[in-house]
């Protein structure tokens, strides 16, 4: 029990430093008015990825966590707390889609996880983060949004394919939040009764 807590913190802390490093030092930032308005790179790529290993709860860690740590590291404007909270819903997102999109939690398909990951940033990054951009600072939607939705679809199948690549090989039942034995959320697993019909072929 105490190596799993372990091994999982030690795997949001990670990804929290990945989030760090590729959002801060790893992406491009575009100013608008003062202030971060558009921004292109791969951190995101750690909170969605946490979200999937360790669930909604270690998502939203390391997307929070994340922000607050990088802002202070490297601050673009004053500090705000919405961009804070969504970063955590950008982690929180992806393993209740993926719940709600394919219940089972077995199997699955790159163009789910695509869609997946494409809804979350969609309502985070092209939805929330322009309406929030407005609220604050009064930058109009036509000015944030199409760099925002380029982002979304440059990026999503970039992060979709190294999920694809990451998840099956992360030993999930160490540290995961949920027992991936019974339903974890890695939906790369085979089910018992493929695993079953793969040995039989291996004997004969």
């Amino acid at each position: 029990m105490v190596r799993s807590r372990t091994r999982m913190l030690t795997f949001l802390g990670l990804m929290v430093a990945l989030n760090i490093v590729l959002t801060r030092m790893a992406s491009v930032r575009i100013a608008l008015g003062g202030i971060e308005g558009i921004r292109i790179g791969l951190g995101a790529f750690p909170v969605l990825f946490g979200g999937f290993v360790a669930g909604p709860v270690g998502g939203a860690f390391v997307g929070a966590l994340g922000d607050l740590i990088g802002f202070f590291l490297n601050p673009l404007g004053p500090y705000m707390p919405h961009f804070t909270l969504i970063a955590a819903l950008r982690g929180l997102l992806p393993p209740l889609l993926w719940v709600g999109f394919h219940g089972n939690r077995e199997g699955g398909s790159f163009p789910l996880l695509c869609g997946v990951f494409g809804i979350s940033l969609g309502v985070t990054s092209g939805v929330a983060l322009p309406l929030t951009l407005q609220s604050l600072f009064g930058l109009p939607l036509e000015l944030t949004l199409p760099g925002a939705w380029v982002s979304i679809l440059l990026t999503t199948p970039i992060f979709g394919i190294l999920a694809w690549r990451l998840l099956p090989r992360i030993p999930q039942s160490s540290f995961c939040l949920v027992d991936t034995s019974r339903k974890g959320w890695n939906p790369f697993r085979r089910g018992n009764h493929e695993e079953d019909a793969l040995s039989k072929h291996k004997l004969q």
